[in-house]
């Protein structure tokens, strides 16, 4: 048994977390409007949250005086892992691939990380993707010592959970996916283009197609503006 000021510093960690999670995650099996701590900053957030089974929670917020949206996910208080606090969760939704977000900030227990800039509405992206979750949420969490451990998460009531305490929209008209999609496209092709002069000429063009109200229309706009 360990003893002294590390013991007691564990314990108290131990303790705060367990209180914290308890507050937070009032029901596992469906997405609710809570409360969380943000690791970084040790505020109290509203926050969309969900619980495992075994008391994991996810939760998601704003970041605390700004507009980006963060990720928050807590280790349930009696569980023994700790987490690794130089790496960041993967998540995944339904069947497709994995994304490691940007840590933030974390704790024996607890990390945050960027899952949107906050800036407009989330159209396409992460946070999109858990918004529209069908099946699961996987969150793959690395752990202190190494190694991952991984749990499933429910996604009934994400959306509206999310959506509400975040003020967003629940969903996304096609024409706004497929828009936000081909200036996601075009951007990445400028970017890939090796001679600074090129990639600031094709990001001049795209910017001289800021009024295209469609995919179609961008991309033909794009198209118009290299010949």
């Amino acid at each position: 048994m360990r003893s002294g000021p590390l013991a007691a510093a564990l314990a108290a960690v131990l303790a705060a977390t367990g209180s914290a999670a308890n507050a937070e995650a009032k029901a596992s099996g469906s997405w609710s409007a809570g409360t969380v701590v943000e690791p970084e900053t040790v505020e109290e957030l509203t926050a969309a949250l969900v619980q495992s089974s075994a008391g994991l929670v996810l939760a998601i917020a704003r970041e605390p005086g700004g507009t980006r949206v963060l990720g928050i996910l807590r280790l349930p208080p009696t569980d023994q892992d700790f987490l690794d606090d130089s790496r960041s969760p993967a998540l995944g939704v339904d069947d497709g691939p994995r994304f490691e977000p940007r840590r933030l900030g974390s704790s024996l227990k607890s990390v945050s990380f960027v899952l949107w800039d906050g800036v407009g509405e989330p159209v396409l992206g992460l946070l999109r993707d858990l918004m529209d979750a069908r099946r699961r949420i996987v969150v793959a969490y690395p752990l202190a010592g190494g190694g991952y451990k991984e749990v499933e998460l429910p996604v009934a009531g994400a959306r509206a959970a999310i959506a509400r305490v975040l003020g967003v929209a629940e969903e996304v008209a096609p024409e706004a996916r497929e828009l936000a999609a081909a200036r996601q496209e075009a951007v990445e092709r400028c970017l890939a283009e090796e001679k600074s002069k090129l990639r600031d000429r094709c990001l001049e063009r795209l910017a001289g197609c800021a009024e295209a109200a469609t995919g179609e229309e961008l991309r033909a706009c794009v198209s118009d503006a290299r010949k």
